[in-house]
């Protein structure tokens, strides 16, 4: 369960974050941060997740100027696939998480001369379909078909998988 107040601060568990920008992204606002509470429990009973804040910077520089302020206290967010995972099993436990969902200058597939350019955020569902990797790079897009199940790749990044680097993505 999630509180949201317009004119206060809005407290939901990791998971729920991500659904709920990807669900509505009308409701987000610019420079939205909110207060994530450790609500979801195993069946002991155990917190699964420890707080942090949560930022959705609107440019690369605000992203990077964030995390060069938390440094080592902050975790960078794309798809959040992996993180979501790492976060529920208490494997870490940042201060802050950085989304990068906003950022639009890193969402995009183009071509450059004779170069491919992909974007970090872009999903690797969106790699897999694209007629632009399609015709340029038909290898890329045939093996991320192969990759994890397509409810997975509508969400995971192309940067996320390069940054998380996990095997079972290889």
């Amino acid at each position: 369960e999630y509180i949201f107040n317009q004119s206060g601060p809005m407290t939901m568990g990791a998971s729920q974050v991500c659904g709920f920008l990807k669900s509505d992204s009308s409701r987000a606002t610019p420079n939205l941060q909110f207060h994530v509470q450790p609500i979801s429990t195993d069946i002991l009973g155990a917190t699964k997740m420890h707080d942090f804040e949560f930022h959705a910077p609107a440019s690369l520089n605000e992203a990077l100027t964030l995390l060069s302020k938390h440094n080592d206290d902050a975790k960078i967010m794309a798809g959040g696939t992996s993180l979501t995972t790492l976060l529920k099993q208490s494997l870490i436990a940042p201060a802050h998480i950085i989304s990068l969902h906003k950022i639009t200058e890193i969402n995009s597939i183009e071509v450059s001369g004779d170069t491919l350019n992909i974007g970090g955020l872009v999903t690797q569902r969106q790699v897999e379909l694209s007629d632009i990797v399609k015709k340029h790079a038909p290898l890329l897009a045939d093996a991320y078909r192969r990759v994890a199940t397509v409810r997975i790749r509508n969400v995971a990044t192309v940067g996320g998988g390069i940054a998380q680097a996990d095997p079972a993505m290889d």
